[in-house]
Protein backbone atom coordinates (compact mmCIF):
# COMPACT_ATOMS: atom_id res chain seq x y z
CA UNK A 1 0.00 0.00 0.00
CA UNK A 2 1.78 3.36 -0.90
CA UNK A 3 2.88 5.02 1.94
CA UNK A 4 2.78 2.21 4.36
CA UNK A 5 5.81 1.95 6.61
CA UNK A 6 8.16 -1.07 5.58
CA UNK A 7 8.17 -3.14 8.87
CA UNK A 8 11.86 -3.58 10.39
CA UNK A 9 13.58 -6.83 9.45
CA UNK A 10 15.05 -9.66 12.32
CA UNK A 11 17.73 -8.34 13.90
CA UNK A 12 19.42 -12.31 13.69
CA UNK A 13 18.38 -12.42 10.04
CA UNK A 14 21.65 -12.86 7.96
CA UNK A 15 22.48 -10.13 6.65
CA UNK A 16 24.46 -11.22 3.42
CA UNK A 17 23.29 -12.07 -0.26
CA UNK A 18 23.04 -15.80 -0.98
CA UNK A 19 23.73 -18.33 -2.74
CA UNK A 20 27.52 -17.23 -0.99
CA UNK A 21 30.51 -16.82 -3.39
CA UNK A 22 33.27 -19.50 -2.60
CA UNK A 23 35.75 -18.00 -0.18
CA UNK A 24 33.21 -16.07 1.36
CA UNK A 25 35.02 -14.00 4.74
CA UNK A 26 33.09 -11.49 5.28
CA UNK A 27 31.23 -12.58 8.33
CA UNK A 28 33.09 -13.37 11.44
CA UNK A 29 31.23 -16.37 12.71
CA UNK A 30 31.44 -18.17 8.61
CA UNK A 31 31.16 -21.72 9.15
CA UNK A 32 31.39 -23.38 5.45
CA UNK A 33 29.14 -26.03 4.75
CA UNK A 34 28.50 -27.66 1.02
CA UNK A 35 24.48 -28.35 1.27
CA UNK A 36 23.73 -31.05 -2.15
CA UNK A 37 20.02 -30.22 -2.66
CA UNK A 38 18.25 -33.19 -4.88
CA UNK A 39 15.11 -32.57 -7.11
CA UNK A 40 11.85 -34.83 -7.17
CA UNK A 41 13.19 -37.36 -9.02
CA UNK A 42 16.16 -37.65 -6.12
CA UNK A 43 18.89 -36.93 -8.85
CA UNK A 44 21.42 -33.88 -7.04
CA UNK A 45 21.37 -30.19 -7.89
CA UNK A 46 24.48 -27.87 -8.02
CA UNK A 47 25.93 -27.57 -4.50
CA UNK A 48 25.32 -24.50 -2.78
CA UNK A 49 27.72 -23.35 -0.44
CA UNK A 50 25.76 -22.56 2.85
CA UNK A 51 26.81 -21.72 6.82
CA UNK A 52 26.55 -24.13 8.85
CA UNK A 53 24.58 -21.39 11.58
CA UNK A 54 22.04 -20.46 9.11
CA UNK A 55 18.42 -21.64 10.44
CA UNK A 56 14.93 -21.15 9.00
CA UNK A 57 13.46 -18.27 11.49
CA UNK A 58 10.04 -17.42 12.03
CA UNK A 59 8.54 -13.74 11.97
CA UNK A 60 6.09 -13.54 14.69
CA UNK A 61 5.25 -10.01 13.71
CA UNK A 62 3.57 -10.60 10.89
CA UNK A 63 0.33 -12.45 10.14
CA UNK A 64 0.35 -16.11 8.72
CA UNK A 65 3.56 -17.98 8.55
CA UNK A 66 6.55 -15.53 6.87
CA UNK A 67 10.22 -17.08 7.39
CA UNK A 68 13.62 -16.00 6.89
CA UNK A 69 17.15 -16.95 7.14
CA UNK A 70 18.17 -16.50 10.97
CA UNK A 71 21.82 -16.88 11.94
CA UNK A 72 21.81 -19.25 15.13
CA UNK A 73 24.49 -17.21 16.30
CA UNK A 74 22.31 -14.01 17.13
CA UNK A 75 22.34 -10.33 15.62
CA UNK A 76 24.67 -8.54 13.66
CA UNK A 77 26.82 -7.73 17.52
CA UNK A 78 26.69 -11.23 18.80
CA UNK A 79 28.98 -12.31 15.82
CA UNK A 80 31.23 -9.90 16.21
CA UNK A 81 31.46 -10.22 19.93
CA UNK A 82 32.07 -14.17 19.30
CA UNK A 83 34.43 -12.97 16.33
CA UNK A 84 36.19 -10.81 18.32
CA UNK A 85 36.66 -13.85 21.43
CA UNK A 86 38.06 -15.53 18.29
CA UNK A 87 40.12 -13.48 17.49
CA UNK A 88 40.62 -12.89 13.64
CA UNK A 89 44.22 -14.92 13.22
CA UNK A 90 42.35 -17.96 14.76
CA UNK A 91 39.38 -17.07 12.83
CA UNK A 92 41.24 -17.33 9.36
CA UNK A 93 43.09 -20.34 10.70
CA UNK A 94 39.92 -22.32 11.02
CA UNK A 95 38.38 -20.75 7.89
CA UNK A 96 41.17 -22.36 6.30
CA UNK A 97 40.85 -26.04 7.66
CA UNK A 98 37.10 -25.68 6.83
CA UNK A 99 37.39 -24.84 3.57
CA UNK A 100 40.21 -27.70 2.89
CA UNK A 101 37.93 -30.06 4.21
CA UNK A 102 35.17 -29.04 2.32
CA UNK A 103 37.23 -29.07 -1.10
CA UNK A 104 36.96 -33.00 -0.05
CA UNK A 105 33.33 -32.77 -0.46
CA UNK A 106 33.36 -30.67 -3.06
CA UNK A 107 35.37 -33.50 -5.18
CA UNK A 108 32.83 -35.91 -4.43
CA UNK A 109 29.33 -34.13 -4.16
CA UNK A 110 27.80 -35.75 -7.47
CA UNK A 111 29.01 -38.87 -6.68
CA UNK A 112 27.62 -38.83 -2.86
CA UNK A 113 24.06 -37.02 -4.52
CA UNK A 114 23.61 -39.59 -6.92
CA UNK A 115 24.08 -42.70 -4.48
CA UNK A 116 22.18 -40.84 -1.87
CA UNK A 117 19.75 -39.95 -4.27
CA UNK A 118 19.21 -44.15 -5.95
CA UNK A 119 18.74 -45.32 -2.21
CA UNK A 120 16.05 -42.85 -1.20
CA UNK A 121 14.32 -43.86 -4.99
CA UNK A 122 14.53 -47.32 -4.42
CA UNK A 123 11.73 -49.62 -4.13
CA UNK A 124 12.82 -52.79 -3.35
CA UNK A 125 15.18 -54.20 -0.48
CA UNK A 126 17.41 -55.45 -2.79
CA UNK A 127 18.01 -52.34 -4.60
CA UNK A 128 18.03 -50.10 -1.54
CA UNK A 129 20.87 -52.37 0.10
CA UNK A 130 22.80 -52.34 -3.01
CA UNK A 131 22.55 -48.21 -2.74
CA UNK A 132 23.19 -48.23 0.87
CA UNK A 133 26.41 -49.92 0.26
CA UNK A 134 27.43 -47.66 -2.16
CA UNK A 135 26.47 -44.66 -0.03
CA UNK A 136 28.87 -46.02 2.39
CA UNK A 137 31.83 -46.74 0.40
CA UNK A 138 31.63 -43.18 -0.95
CA UNK A 139 31.22 -41.62 2.48
CA UNK A 140 34.47 -43.80 3.83
CA UNK A 141 36.22 -42.24 0.78
CA UNK A 142 35.75 -38.84 1.93
CA UNK A 143 36.32 -39.15 5.34
CA UNK A 144 39.75 -41.43 5.26
CA UNK A 145 40.69 -38.17 2.26
CA UNK A 146 39.93 -36.12 4.95
CA UNK A 147 41.82 -37.73 7.59
CA UNK A 148 44.56 -37.67 5.35
CA UNK A 149 44.59 -34.33 5.12
CA UNK A 150 44.88 -34.01 8.96
CA UNK A 151 47.30 -36.10 9.49
CA UNK A 152 49.16 -34.20 6.25
CA UNK A 153 48.58 -31.36 4.80
CA UNK A 154 46.74 -29.67 7.54
CA UNK A 155 48.87 -30.84 10.36
CA UNK A 156 50.35 -27.55 10.54
CA UNK A 157 47.43 -25.38 10.99
CA UNK A 158 45.80 -28.26 13.48
CA UNK A 159 48.69 -28.26 15.46
CA UNK A 160 48.52 -24.24 15.77
CA UNK A 161 44.90 -24.52 17.09
CA UNK A 162 45.72 -26.95 19.59
CA UNK A 163 43.57 -29.28 18.61
CA UNK A 164 44.22 -33.18 18.66
CA UNK A 165 43.81 -34.71 15.19
CA UNK A 166 41.74 -37.74 16.75
CA UNK A 167 39.47 -35.50 18.30
CA UNK A 168 38.80 -33.59 14.71
CA UNK A 169 38.88 -37.05 13.04
CA UNK A 170 36.32 -38.18 15.47
CA UNK A 171 33.88 -35.08 14.26
CA UNK A 172 34.42 -35.71 11.00
CA UNK A 173 33.72 -39.69 11.38
CA UNK A 174 30.25 -39.12 13.13
CA UNK A 175 29.17 -36.10 10.32
CA UNK A 176 30.06 -38.96 7.94
CA UNK A 177 27.68 -41.23 9.70
CA UNK A 178 24.97 -38.44 10.04
CA UNK A 179 25.42 -38.27 6.30
CA UNK A 180 25.24 -41.88 5.67
CA UNK A 181 21.42 -42.12 7.54
CA UNK A 182 20.03 -38.49 7.17
CA UNK A 183 21.69 -37.00 3.37
CA UNK A 184 22.55 -33.73 3.19
CA UNK A 185 20.49 -32.68 6.36
CA UNK A 186 22.11 -30.28 8.60
CA UNK A 187 24.07 -31.29 11.81
CA UNK A 188 26.38 -30.28 14.14
CA UNK A 189 28.48 -31.85 16.76
CA UNK A 190 27.27 -33.41 19.79
CA UNK A 191 28.68 -31.60 23.20
CA UNK A 192 30.69 -34.71 23.89
CA UNK A 193 32.72 -34.07 20.60
CA UNK A 194 32.57 -30.63 20.90
CA UNK A 195 33.97 -31.34 24.56
CA UNK A 196 36.92 -32.72 23.16
CA UNK A 197 38.14 -29.65 21.14
CA UNK A 198 39.85 -26.08 22.43
CA UNK A 199 37.12 -23.79 23.35
CA UNK A 200 36.98 -21.37 20.82
CA UNK A 201 37.50 -23.96 18.01
CA UNK A 202 34.15 -25.72 19.25
CA UNK A 203 32.31 -22.14 19.21
CA UNK A 204 33.35 -22.36 15.64
CA UNK A 205 31.67 -25.46 15.09
CA UNK A 206 28.60 -24.57 17.42
CA UNK A 207 28.34 -21.04 18.60
CA UNK A 208 26.26 -20.69 21.74
CA UNK A 209 22.36 -20.78 20.45
CA UNK A 210 20.56 -17.08 20.33
CA UNK A 211 16.98 -16.69 21.25
CA UNK A 212 15.37 -16.23 17.92
CA UNK A 213 14.50 -12.24 17.53
CA UNK A 214 11.02 -11.19 16.83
Amino acid sequence: MPGAMAMPRPRDECQYSRPLEARFDACPTFHPVRYVPLNTQFQPLQPVLACRHMEVGLRTDRPGRAYYCRCAVGDAPARERLGRQIGEQRTKLMQEVADRLMEVVAAHWESLGLAKGRELAAIGAFDRSDATREVAAIADLVAREMRELIDGPLQAQVDELGVKPEALVAVIEAGVRDFEANGFAGWTPPDELLGQLPADVAAFLRPPRATPAA
